[in-house]
């Protein structure tokens, strides 16, 4: 079912004025019908918050502990995607790590694969990973001419910030024989990548994604079905480091280290304002190549790093793109052009594969949950998948900006063109197409475009604020565009997931025009600010100028209860997490600091569809805490 209505100008509340009220005061009458008392959420029964703040439209573990997607390809056989993720059943704590997984005909519905309440994929069952199946990418005609994985296979606990690794993480085989439901370990030759190189005094070395590039192949000057291999990890006191290992035969059973492509300083940055750090150490790193729109071939790698940021999760998930060369031993090196970061919000642990139905290039990642490990047990589960996006490049031409701008080291190339303007080309990212049949089950409203103002001393950052709807649901998209240049000093955005019945709770994403960043506000986000994490999240994002005119800002946002998901320009892609409590929660506005800016296109879709339309309501299970013979006194993992 789809309607539409459109929400003329008198429908608009007006712009208010009065003060913020902080959630430890509570004077909104929706708070005050609690008693003003929260519960509290360390003492609640387990799993008897299951629901509160699980998303709807994401692609989620049916409960428990859930992390890094794994194994992701499109098998034209069955016609079906295969979607797997890290994930450690009746905990809600990492630990002795598995990979689940799932079926979906298009990446927007998912099917559990076997037990929905349990849908494992492998599990640690030798002595080889006898402490973790870690993750991993999959690869059509790999073992025996079957859809094949390759994972690490873990015997001891590992952390980049120990001082010994060595010898811990090995890369280790398993095939399907009926394509994507049951796994078979290849023990004959596991693990067939045993340990790290000679020499190397590790601070991590895993997560193998496999992957055939024949441009890549051509430059090494190997057939074109060479199947290559990446493997995140570092030196200890000198860097993070993506290797590049090839398989010597067609069953992936023998492989041969190339070297490093990427060896960067440690805690050293391309660009700290747009790249990031490198960190110490690498994780689930990629290597993939994208056509531009003259079919000129682009290298890039994506990849997680770790131990280089604070405040935040200490990771960064970032890009580089840049030519690809063979050097004198014949290994490959990437001569790097230019650093971004993917998400520079709640995301990490990036894996994307080439999707032959549809001839692009697929990311998906994990959001870990914000909480602050605050009532965990009473959720009961943990993490989940972003939606999934199309990476590709993205060229802006007739860029007029000055030269100070445009050629500094960043996260684009450039080109000058004759006329002076210039050419820029950078990694794009947006929703895939499909997503829109979310929509099919929602109520479209439409909002007529509008000028809004700054009201002075209106919340607590000075904003100006107009109501504009009232969602009947948690799970909702949101499309707008900004216009700045009629105010370019001016900082605009809008507002969501706001108490009906005052400020006692919302969640404002707003860019200031001025200082080129958009902001997340999550102080006020739930009336458990005081115990979760509610940080503000910034980055930084140019408009450009385009023949002399600035660019709008257009955003696509995604609301699906705790998960917001931001995306810009199909540049900026933003996740973080929020969580709300009060049932009246759902006011949409705008708001505007410093000026004015003009709103068109605003539309929201109320009440997106179910992700997993076969999936029990209720998939909570009881949980299992790991004692102290198990966990080794709590050095191989907490237990819970």
């Amino acid at each position: 079912m789809f309607a539409s209505i459109t929400l003329m100008a008198g429908f608009l509340g007006a712009v208010s004025a009065g003060r913020c009220s902080r959630p430890d005061s509570p004077t909104c009458q929706a708070f005050m019908n609690t008693g003003g008392v929260m519960p509290n959420l360390t003492v609640a029964a387990n799993n008897s918050e299951f629901h509160t703040w699980r998303p709807k439209f994401h692609a989620q573990a049916p409960n428990s502990w859930q992390n890094d997607p794994v194994s992701l390809y499109y098998d034209e056989t069955r016609g079906m995607y295969h979607v797997g993720y890290q994930y450690h059943h009746a905990h809600v704590n990492w630990g002795n790590i598995s990979d689940a997984h799932a079926f979906s005909p298009d990446l927007v519905h998912y099917y559990d694969i076997g037990d929905p309440y349990n849908p494992l994929m492998l599990g640690p069952s030798t002595e080889y990973d006898s402490k973790g199946v870690f993750s991993g990418g999959a690869i059509e005609n790999g073992y025996m001419g079957y859809i094949t994985s390759m994972y690490t296979s873990v015997t001891n606990a590992t952390n980049w910030a120990q001082a010994n690794n060595s010898g811990v993480e090995s890369q280790s085989l398993a095939y399907t024989p009926d394509n994507g439901v049951t796994w078979i370990k290849v023990d004959e030759y596991n693990p067939v990548i045993p340990r790290e190189p000679d020499g190397w005094n590790i601070t991590g070395w895993r997560d193998p994604l496999l992957f055939r590039d024949p441009a890549l192949a051509a430059i090494l000057g190997d057939d074109p079905e060479q199947v290559y291999c990446p493997i995140a990890g570092g030196i200890q006191q000198v860097g993070p480091r993506l290797s590049l290992y090839k398989a010597d035969n067609s069953d992936l059973t023998s492989w041969s280290w190339m070297g490093p492509f990427l060896y960067p300083e440690a805690n050293s940055t391309w660009n700290e304002k747009w790249s990031g750090s490198w960190g110490v150490n690498f994780e689930m790193g990629g290597l993939f190549t994208l056509q531009d729109e003259s079919n000129q071939t682009h290298f890039f790698s994506t990849f997680g790093t770790q131990g280089g940021r604070e405040p935040g999760n200490g990771n960064y998930a970032l890009f580089a793109t840049g030519s690809m060369s063979k050097s004198s031993n014949g290994s490959a090196i990437m001569d790097i052009s230019a650093v971004g970061i993917v998400d520079n919000g709640n995301s990490y642990a990036q894996n994307s594969f080439w999707d032959t139905k549809e001839s692009r290039r697929v990311m998906m990642a994990w959001t870990p949950e914000d909480l602050n490990s605050y009532g965990i047990l009473a959720q009961g589960w943990q993490g989940a998948l972003v939606l999934p996006r199309e990476l590709f490049v993205k060229t802006i031409t007739g860029v007029t900006n000055p030269a100070s701008e445009v050629e500094e080291k960043a996260a684009w190339t450039y080109e000058k063109e004759s006329n002076g303007s210039y050419t820029l080309k950078t990694l794009g990212q947006k929703p895939i197409s499909e997503l829109v049949s979310l929509r099919n089950t929602s109520v479209c409203s439409t909002i007529p475009p509008q000028a809004v103002c700054a009201v002075a001393d209106f919340v607590d950052d000075g904003f100006g604020y107009k109501s504009l709807y009232n969602a009947s649901t948690k799970n909702y998209e949101m499309q707008l565009s900004i216009d700045f240049s009629k105010d370019p000093s001016a900082a605009a955005g809008v507002v969501l997931r706001k108490s009906q019945s005052g400020f006692c709770e919302y969640t404002s994403i707003w860019y200031d025009a001025a200082e080129e960043y958009l902001y997340v506000d999550r102080d006020q986000s739930s009336i458990y600010s005081p115990y979760i994490t509610n940080t503000t999240i910034q980055t930084k994002f140019r408009l450009w100028e385009i023949k002399g005119e600035r660019e709008q800002l257009n955003l696509r946002i995604f609301v699906d209860n705790s998960i917001l998901e931001i995306f810009a320009n199909d540049v900026l892609a933003l996740t973080t997490r929020i969580y709300p409590y009060l049932e009246d929660s759902n006011e949409i506005g705008l708001m505007v600091k410093n000026g004015s800016a003009q709103y068109s296109d605003v539309t929201v879709w109320d009440g997106l569809d179910n992700a997993w339309p076969e999936r029990p309501y209720d998939t909570s299970v009881p949980l299992v805490w790991d004692g102290p013979e198990i966990t080794d006194n709590g050095r191989l993992w907490v237990g819970n």
